[in-house]
């Protein structure tokens, strides 16, 4: 123990079985090092910053902080400056100043003046995966920079807090596997993602489309496309549904399409349990059931049958005429039909018709 006679050990284990003790347990380690604040933040994967805990920042400071793309190396100097130092290392004020000299501009240097947070020092309790969980203090130019004896006390508390790191990962993780005996019961497709965009869990269905590779793959942990522009549409979508909470749905060709749903929120994790689900569809598939839905109900007959399921595609009717090798009458006298026996005027009303049969 350091001369402030802190357990570490055992105060941030307590934070790691009571995750709302994380923030009271950073002010300690910020005060027993003359610091102003303490931060635990995650870094990397699609959503750039799946969690910042630190003491005394407002929301305003939270939003410019994203905003600014404040996880990029390019100007975010004590990430820059991690990259460059041996793990589990601490790393402080004279790398700073060596990662400042080569940032692209000085965005993320205006704002720890604003916030007054230039000084400090730092280490990673995880660098693995594309999935950094970094440790530090910040500092004001009133704290000044660290000393020796400081960063001690802060060595000291970081072995306690990466333990703790260590135990609430493996507890988000036992979630994932009581997930995965549901997941292996389902039908669909579906993949579990964590908040660093890396995928949990998945299904039979969704391991056969990975090993199969013809739509989806995994790299490095993460789901991914097959060619450049749906790697670009996948990672762009991952980070909208992390970040923004807002379902999304990615075209994959040839009646395939990703849709992806952000899970319930829950405070104080560290992002290694599940936050988002995504679903790979063979939309073909489904129009297909939702036409056999319609035809048992309504009786339509199977040419009935094949163009109620164009039109629920969204086929113009000179093209649905030509795809069966009708005439343009033919195909106005088997849509009434169809509109007759369902009781429908359009197929707006086809397809709400078609929604209100899954439900």
């Amino acid at each position: 123990m350091g001369e402030h006679n802190i357990d570490w050990g055992a105060r941030f284990q307590q934070a790691a079985i009571e995750p709302c003790e994380w923030l009271p347990a950073l002010q300690e380690m910020a005060d027993a090092t003359g610091s102003a604040r303490g931060q635990l933040i995650g870094v990397g994967g699609t959503s750039a910053i799946p969690f910042n805990w630190a003491n005394g920042f407002s929301e305003t400071d939270t939003i410019e902080f994203l905003r600014m793309g404040g996880a990029s190396p390019s100007i975010n100097y004590r990430i820059a400056a991690n990259r460059e130092a041996a793990p589990s290392s601490i790393v402080h004020e004279p790398d700073y100043r060596r990662a400042i000299g080569r940032l692209s501009n000085d965005t993320y240097v205006d704002y720890c003046r604003d916030a007054e947070i230039p000084h400090g020092c730092q280490t990673a309790l995880i660098a693995e995966d594309r999935a950094l969980v970094g440790l530090a203090v910040l500092r004001t130019e009133r704290d000044g920079l660290t000393t020796q004896a400081q960063r001690d006390e802060f060595a000291r508390a970081s072995a306690g807090a990466r333990a703790a790191v260590r135990l609430q990962r493996a507890i988000e993780h036992q979630g994932i596997e009581l997930v995965r005996n549901t997941l292996e019961a389902m039908a669909a497709n579906c993949f579990l993602i964590d908040g660093f965009g890396h995928i949990g869990a998945m299904t039979p269905g969704a391991e056969q489309a990975v090993a199969a590779g013809q739509y989806v793959r995994i790299v490095d942990g993460s789901l991914n496309g097959t060619t450049p522009a749906t790697i670009r549409r996948i990672g762009q979508a991952l980070h909208t549904v992390l970040t923004d909470r807002t379902p999304t749905r990615v075209p994959l060709g040839e009646g395939r399409r990703l849709d992806m749903f952000a899970l319930a929120r829950r405070d104080w994790v560290l992002s290694f349990c599940p936050q988002a689900i995504v679903i790979l569809r063979d939309t073909r598939a489904d129009i297909a059931a939702e036409v056999d839905s319609v035809t048992q109900e309504f009786g339509l007959s199977p040419a009935e049958a094949q163009v109620a399921g164009m039109l629920i595609a969204g086929m113009e009717r000179e093209a649905i005429a030509a795809g069966r090798g009708v005439t343009p009458e033919t195909l106005k006298s088997q849509i009434k039909a169809i509109y007759q026996k369902t009781g429908c005027g359009r197929e707006a009303d086809l397809i709400a018709l078609v929604a209100g049969l899954r439900r």
